[in-house]
């Protein structure tokens, strides 16, 4: 190919073009961004399916899913992607609110958030980088039972919480509820 021949109009609008597709992030969306693509996963059964993420629209969004033992959901919040992975379901003594030890369902949720760290309230147990042991709810207080990653900056404000609202132990499936803000 030749490009010899291309006056500097020409030039102007090849490289508008690919400023626009590459830069403005338009060849992403539309060949690699994990929002468009479908991902092939397998569960420990070795089931496979194609998965999509969850595309966070609202501002507040506030949800209820459901996650079976090994599988995970991934949500989509403006640039990050946030993954919210089901280890396993547990019983074990745990931490209340006022102090004491109960023995209770539980489980145990890893989150990916793309680089950022993710705590766990008073109640929860902390097995690994972001990767926590939560009961399941048992009061009207959120907080210790949560799990949450928040970033500010002087421009913007993004706050994430999960928490355990229902355990199937017989299913093998843990209700979360979950929480994106962004401002």
């Amino acid at each position: 190919m030749n490009f010899g021949h291309i006056n500097t109009d020409q030039w102007i609008m090849i490289i508008s073009i690919l400023t626009f597709l590459f830069g403005g992030g338009l060849f992403w969306r539309l060949f690699g961004h994990r929002g468009v693509t479908k991902e092939k996963v397998s569960n420990k059964k070795g089931d496979t399916k194609d998965v999509l993420p969850i595309l966070i629209k609202e501002n507040p969004y506030l949800d209820k899913v459901k996650i079976k033992v090994g599988d995970y959901k991934e949500f989509e919040w403006g640039h990050r992607l946030v993954k919210i992975s089901v280890v396993d379901i547990v019983k074990e003594n745990f931490e209340t609110i006022i102090g004491n030890k109960i023995e209770n369902f539980g489980a145990e949720l890893k989150v990916d958030t793309e680089g950022g760290l993710v705590y766990g309230g008073k109640c929860t147990k902390e097995c690994n980088v972001n990767q926590y042991r939560v009961p399941e709810v048992v009061s009207s207080y959120e907080e210790p039972y949560s799990l949450y990653f928040f970033h500010i900056d002087k421009k913007y404000l993004r706050f994430f919480r999960v928490f355990v609202e229902h355990i199937n132990y017989h299913a093998k499936e843990v209700t979360l509820n979950v929480f994106f803000f962004k401002r």
